[in-house]
């Protein structure tokens, strides 16, 4: 256990009281790196994501579902080849559900991909989770 807890700190940069893990990660099958991350306070959560080269999107709508039923508004974020988001206050005991889109405007509507998604608990001891 102790050792786990030393490669745990090796392999995560702490900046502003957040663990940014560094990334070692798989893309999902829609070109998707998803990352989740909680604040030090225990009530902020950090969603993350970046998109495997060479896409690039020129918006991301994110979504998020949350345990007890609720569903947040979409938001569109800016495009690029990564993004995040963040949700404040969010319910220890509650897991969430992370959706992220990246989208391509067209002069006649959107072309998306599916939907990527990774889940987070908000529990004590569980700071980070990578996807897919």
């Amino acid at each position: 256990m102790k050792m786990l807890k030393q490669i745990a700190i090796v392999t995560c940069v702490i900046v502003g009281g957040f663990a940014f893990p560094i990334s070692a990660g798989a893309f999902d099958g829609n070109g998707f790196k998803l990352h989740v991350g909680r604040y030090e306070n225990g009530s902020d959560l950090q969603f993350s994501w970046e998109v495997k080269p060479p896409f690039h999107y020129d918006v991301f709508n994110v979504r998020v579902h949350i345990s007890d039923g609720r569903e947040l508004p979409q938001v569109e974020k800016v495009g690029g080849a990564q993004g995040g988001h963040p949700l404040r206050n969010a319910e220890v005991g509650l897991t969430y559900t992370f959706m992220v889109q990246g989208c391509d405007k067209k002069t006649f509507g959107s072309k998306c991909t599916s939907w990527s998604q990774i889940r987070f608990r908000n529990i004590r001891g569980n700071d980070v989770v990578d996807g897919p």
